[in-house]
């Protein structure tokens, strides 16, 4: 009775330390590729890279000055701020399903609005993740260096039906 006493507390042990190493091997693996701090490029189930970036901006507070590299949708939108009109950018990072979006904006240093993409295009960005204020807020973004439009040949009819959809959200705003 007393070896299964201690063969029941070693497994439990055992199945405890498993457990929480890996949650730290997935958040290691995930963040670190290809010389990137955040590679989410290189994932290519479409959920597990909406599930992992969420955990990302979850945790957005650690990357600050971070190499950031991700794969989503061009989007943008405009807004009057102390009178001044602004542009702004963003990723949007679809599920399988296009139900759900999240979206990280962007700021592709040097470039004219004339040389972003159309809204809806799939498009890789890289850069640094940052933030800047407006009045009292402040916002994540990232410090774009480079982006690459993703030749129509890359994209999927899921990833053509889910970029159609962003473009018919944004004809009926």
């Amino acid at each position: 009775m007393k070896q299964f006493f201690k063969l029941t507390l070693l497994m439990i042990l055992l199945l405890s330390v498993s457990i929480l190493s890996g949650c730290n091997k997935f958040n290691t693996e995930i963040y670190s590729a290809n010389g990137f701090d955040v590679d989410l490029y290189q994932i290519e189930d479409q959920d597990e890279m909406y599930n992992k970036f969420s955990i990302f901006q979850k945790h957005a507070g650690d990357y600050y000055g971070k190499s950031i590299r991700l794969e989503g949708y061009y989007d943008e939108t405009y807004a009057t701020v102390n009178d001044e009109p602004n542009v702004y950018h963003f990723v949007i990072i679809p599920d399988s399903d296009g139900c759900s979006y999240l979206y990280v904006e962007f700021n592709w240093m040097g470039h004219k609005l004339t040389e972003y993409p159309e809204i809806g295009t799939k498009v890789v960005i890289t850069g640094l993740l940052d933030q800047y204020s407006e009045g009292d807020t402040i916002y994540d973004y990232i410090r774009c260096d480079s982006l690459e439009i993703l030749e129509e040949e890359n994209i999927t009819d899921e990833e053509n039906d889910i970029r159609n959809q962003i473009i018919e959200k944004e004809n009926n705003k």
